[in-house]
């Protein structure tokens, strides 16, 4: 009756583990792999048959860390069970059976008996390459849904959700930034005279010399047609205009993809005041931006 029981038990917790969907395995103190899971059989490739038996060494998964060091006699989890006696969290990769290196989370505890030896380890895994596959794709769709799909500038609705905290941080005198509105100058008679498809063009190299060209924090974004929008961190209305200026000079001085013909872009620049909404702010940097057309185009105004 007992060893009915036992074997009922066994069969049990056997099937209790195979249906986890972390891999599972069991090692003795000789690191020697007595038992093996079927998610471990699914996320490595290798059979319970193939794997049971063998040292964790032979079992040919060749963990690595990040930098690529062998993990198996330096740095291996299980070894630092046994020396601690205490749970490891490591991430790993491991190679599969088709030779594939594959990312996983590691949870690595002591098993121990009744007189609290330790007797062997247990090993959770999981496959991480899928996780950060996620979220590399997550991350990716975020990007697409904040950048401007001609330009691959920020689009409007990012820069605007910016501001508006921006605003928010300059009301509580954390933070001071300037304006800037951009405008191609006469950018439908280019298109008329060349075509959608070279406007596109100069939208595109338009919107590239402006990223590569501001620093670091500052944002472009294309605020609609061929105007964009920048969002400066500086600390006053002279570091805004230097930056309009410069970026001007930048404009006139490129060799666009149409032959005799200079293109050229009025800025307007405004900066932050303490009682600014977001509509006060953009009606500043629109009419700087007028006001630069106004005397002549190609020019940098100021709107106080």
């Amino acid at each position: 009756m007992n060893v009915a029981m036992n074997q009922l038990s066994q069969t049990m917790y056997q099937e209790l583990l195979d249906h986890i969907a972390d891999g599972i395995f069991f090692v003795n103190t000789n690191r020697e792999i007595i038992y093996w899971n079927k998610s471990a059989e699914l996320i490595t490739g290798y059979s319970r048959e193939e794997i049971v038996g063998k040292q964790c060494s032979e079992s040919g998964l060749d963990d690595i860390d990040d930098a690529g060091t062998k993990l198996c006699d330096l740095r291996c989890p299980l070894l630092e069970v046994a020396n601690s006696g205490r749970k490891v969290v490591s991430k790993v990769w491991a190679k599969n059976k088709d030779g594939q290196r594959i990312h996983l989370a590691i949870r690595a505890i002591p098993l121990c008996n009744s007189d609290n030896r330790m007797i062997g380890a247990v090993t959770l895994f999981t496959d991480q390459s899928s996780l950060d596959k996620l979220a590399a794709t997550e991350n990716l769709i975020s990007e697409l849904t904040i950048r401007d799909t001609l330009t691959n500038v920020y689009n409007r609705r990012y820069i605007s959700e910016v501001l508006l905290k921006q605003i928010a941080l300059k009301k509580r005198g954390q933070i001071s930034f300037g304006l800037i509105m951009v405008d191609i100058d006469r950018f439908k008679r280019i298109n008329d005279t060349y075509g959608e498809q070279i406007g596109n063009e100069i939208l595109y190299q338009i919107a590239t010399l402006l990223n590569v060209s501001v620093r670091l924090p500052d944002l472009v974004a294309r605020w609609g047609g061929e105007e964009f929008l920048i969002l400066a961190y500086t600390n006053s209305m002279l570091g805004c205009k230097q930056l309009a200026e410069r970026l001007r000079q930048t404009i006139e001085l490129h060799k666009f993809p149409v032959e005799d013909i200079i293109i050229t872009a009025s800025f307007g620049c405004t900066f932050v005041k303490g009682d600014d909404t977001f509509e006060k702010l953009i009606s500043r940097a629109e009419k700087a931006l007028l006001r630069a057309k106004e005397i002549g185009r190609n020019r940098v105004a100021l709107f106080e």
